[in-house]
């Protein structure tokens, strides 16, 4: 099944969200964590494992109430067991490292989850009227962790598994037998969890349909010990302890997801559950760094295995990662991400998305965003030559943190996922060869309209028009060449014409994008014919254009007589005044990036002091037009 056909699991069987007071980094946060799957991506250090460590400390506080558990216990749990869930050692020291779970500052030493359930067959509440259900628990490093059991109250266990980035098999010997585990790869025990035979199979299909030459045979020992697991790969049989640590852990991964399986859960209800006890209607897979040890190709795979899978089984599948190979899935399965900020804020990306320009423009956004670590107001650009540039020239780079997006030019794309993540920001872009149109203000205002925020473009067609600008105006050579460089122009016409109609129809296609963000579905293979003709439309209006007293082949026309005239006006008296008018419109009608392909090289051994002051002048009335944005 193609990730795209993947379907939502049924809203009784997830934890809708989840509220974490004062729990490691986050003072107050609240996590939607649903639909199915949840992606969680951010910054290393932004908090995605602390996300995953809450939900597994919430699930086991709430089931440690669920007298059908068989983690039921009217006590606290013991600390040390979040070894067993996460596969951190440092939790055997029960003296120091509760603290770190409090946030640093808490008066009472104490931190709350609460969570929201959908669900009112399995959960419930003593207010009638509620219409969402809540489990809370508080942790305090006094008391332990306790259930609110006054407000709530849970008819059976939830049952979920956690992977941590990677998981060694290691030997038999260190082997923990599964009775009172966790479903978990926090410590070394799942050859025991191998022991059925339905269990080596599911692996074992797992494996073919992600293309791997490798089984897995099981034997069972021949004392009381665990079962002998080896793999077969390409011809060789391995011990799984000393397989290569990429199988090591995908077979982990699959090991656990078929004990979340509806079969395996049927045979865990009839060995663990108690007789007349709801069991096990919830089912919760949870996976920290599902990317690490693996290619992207693979990664991409096993997590398309998954999300199809666990659709099938009505399991929560929630991935903490930032993989673009796993990101990008998500324009399949047109799921949101949960975005961790700087500053421990949760921001949905959602399906507003214009989706067919989101597949370039979710990542790439998303991995700069990852870069911000402070409050200031975004300024996007297109590329790192555009970023140093500003930073050297210009002051903005004080008052803006700079994101550029490689690549990802829509605008309204870019725009719409800034917006949800409660950043203000303003677009500045290269004009091109529209920089010679006296349109170019209203152009700006429109687009701005359009966007949803502010777009400023530059007066020079791009940052190397600039630096091509301050060249001709520092050399006096230049001047007695200008006639023959007006007479080489016309081969520069059709890429004056070409670009400067592309920059016209801007507003009409992100316009029509602007309707697809609405939530319209993308363009079928029915529609075509419309498409063919809109395609018409815009070819009409670029006839009218190009008759219109603006269109680009009148303008070129126009500068090219300009240029003529005061190519062979001034032979005599040149003067500043005349020279800076000349090379201006000059620039504006030739590509800057074929005339200097080294601008970086350039800006290197330019100092800001040494920029001429008509550069410096084009220059500061861009930089106050972005700056008048934050008013």
């Amino acid at each position: 099944m193609d990730s795209a056909t993947q379907v939502e699991t049924q809203s009784e069987f997830r934890l809708h969200q989840l509220r974490l007071q004062n729990f490691k980094k986050f003072e107050d946060i609240t996590l939607t964590l649903t639909p199915s799957p949840k992606i969680i991506v951010g910054a290393n250090g932004s908090g995605k494992t602390q996300i995953l460590w809450a939900i597994l400390i919430f699930l086991r506080g709430h089931n440690s109430r669920i007298p059908s558990s068989k983690h039921f216990h009217s006590d606290p749990f013991r600390f040390t067991e979040l070894e067993d869930l996460f596969g951190d050692r440092a939790f055997l020291d029960s003296v120091e490292i509760p603290d770190t779970l409090v946030r640093v500052g808490t008066s009472d030493k104490k931190f709350t989850l609460t969570g929201t359930f959908h669900d009112s067959r399995y959960h419930g509440t003593n207010k009638d009227d509620d219409p969402n259900v809540h489990a809370q628990m508080a942790y305090s490093l006094k008391d332990g962790l306790l259930l609110d059991k006054s407000h709530h109250k849970s008819l059976a266990p939830i049952r979920f598994a956690f992977l941590p980035p990677t998981y060694q098999w290691g030997t038999q010997k260190f082997e923990r037998p599964v009775d009172h585990m966790f479903l978990s790869a926090g410590v070394q025990h799942l050859r025991n969890r191998l022991d059925q035979q339905e269990a080596v199979d599911f692996v074992n299909q797992a494996l073919v349909h992600l293309k791997f030459q490798a089984k897995l045979t099981v034997v069972a020992s021949s004392g009381r010990g665990p079962v002998d697991v080896t793999v077969t790969e390409n011809g060789v049989t391995l011990d799984i302890g000393v397989c290569a640590g990429s199988l090591q852990k995908i077979i982990a991964i699959l090991t656990l997801l078929y004990h979340l399986t509806s079969d395996a859960t049927a045979q865990a209800v009839k060995k663990e559950g108690k007789p007349g006890q709801n069991t096990f209607k919830q089912r919760i897979f949870l996976i920290d760094e599902l990317e690490a040890l693996l290619y992207e190709s693979v990664a991409s795979k096993l997590y398309a295995f998954l999300v199809n899978t666990c659709a099938e089984h009505d399991i929560q599948l929630i991935v903490a990662t930032n993989s673009r190979a796993i990101i990008e899935q998500r324009l399949d399965t047109r799921q949101d991400v949960l975005f961790l900020t700087w500053d421990g804020k949760a921001v949905e990306i959602s399906n507003n998305l214009p989706y067919k320009q989101v597949q370039e423009h979710l990542f790439p956004v998303l991995d700069a965003l990852s870069q911000v670590k402070d409050s200031k107001p975004i300024l996007v650009l297109e590329g790192k030559n555009d970023e140093e540039f500003y930073r050297k020239y210009t002051t903005l780079g004080q008052h803006f943190h700079f994101l550029t997006t490689s690549g990802a030019v829509n605008k309204q794309s870019v725009s719409n996922i800034l917006t949800q993540a409660k950043l203000k920001h303003v677009f500045l872009r290269d004009s091109d060869m529209y920089a010679a149109s006296p349109d170019l203000t209203a152009a700006q205002a429109r687009i701005t309209k359009i966007v949803g925020a502010p777009v400023v473009y530059t007066l020079l067609p791009c940052i190397e028009s600039y630096l091509i600008l301050h060249r001709l105006l520092k050399s006096a050579d230049a001047d007695t060449r200008r006639l023959r460089v007006v007479q080489a122009l016309p081969q520069r016409k059709s890429y004056f014409v070409a670009t400067f109609k592309t920059f016209c129809r801007e507003s009409s296609d992100s316009a029509l994008v602007s309707a697809s963000s609405l939530g319209e579905p993308a363009q079928d293979p029915a529609s075509e014919l419309a498409s063919s003709e809109n395609d018409g439309t815009i070819a009409m209006l670029d006839r009218v254009l190009a008759d219109s007293e603006n269109g680009p082949e009148v303008l070129w026309n126009s500068l090219l007589a300009r240029l003529t005239t005061e190519g062979t006006s001034f032979s005599s008296s040149f003067d500043r005044k005349n020279r800076v008018s000349f090379w201006t419109t000059y620039v504006k009608m030739v590509r800057g990036h074929d005339f200097m392909p080294d601008a970086a090289d350039f800006m290197g051994s330019l100092e800001c002091k040494d920029l001429d002051r008509d550069v410096k002048a084009l220059l500061a009335q861009t930089e106050q037009a972005v700056l008048a944005c934050l008013r």
